[in-house]
């Protein structure tokens, strides 16, 4: 914080001027919020760009509210949130359901097919991934919760959750 240190305060009247001891001054940076649950839909603001087929629907089920993120449709499918303020550190935390093989659901059959929860400090010009779920694990509803990696600990940082890979 720019601004912490230690301060006094003057104080003056007619009768005379004052001066107090010195107090440590600090701000606490608290943790951004981000929050989208899908329902009704989604919710545009706090998502910068999202790519392939996405949805706000119940064709998986979902965890709160009515809705849930659907990926489909070909090529490389991501959500990116909007900026966040990430500085003070904190939790990731979100619910991930891969295809089960039940229709309309196509299961993941191929390494790689996952998906990856990545982040950048640089606006989208580079990303470094936190982790990747792989497919076997997660054709349920599971809680994942991440800490957000010291290096993402920045005022302007996305991130990005990705499937690269599907068949």
């Amino acid at each position: 914080n720019q601004h912490a240190g230690l301060y006094s305060v003057v104080v003056s009247s007619p009768y005379g001027t004052t001066t107090s001891s010195n107090a440590s001054l600090w701000a606490v940076i608290l943790p951004e919020d981000f929050f989208d649950d899908f329902d009704p839909g989604i919710h545009s603001e706090q998502w910068l760009i999202m790519s392939g087929t996405v949805a706000a629907t119940n064709i998986g089920g979902c965890v709160s509210g009515v809705n849930a993120l659907w990926f489909g449709g070909d090529g490389e499918r991501f959500a990116t949130t909007r900026s966040l303020n990430a500085s003070a550190g904190g939790m990731i935390d979100f619910q991930l359901r891969l295809g089960n093989g039940l229709y309309p659901w196509e299961i993941p059959d191929l390494p790689g097919e996952g998906i990856s929860l990545e982040f950048s400090t640089d606006q989208g010009s580079s990303w470094t991934l936190i982790r990747a779920y792989e497919t076997y694990t997660f054709t349920n509803w599971t809680r994942v919760q991440e800490t957000i990696p010291i290096e993402a600990r920045r005022s302007a940082t996305v991130f990005r959750w990705r499937q690269m890979l599907h068949s």
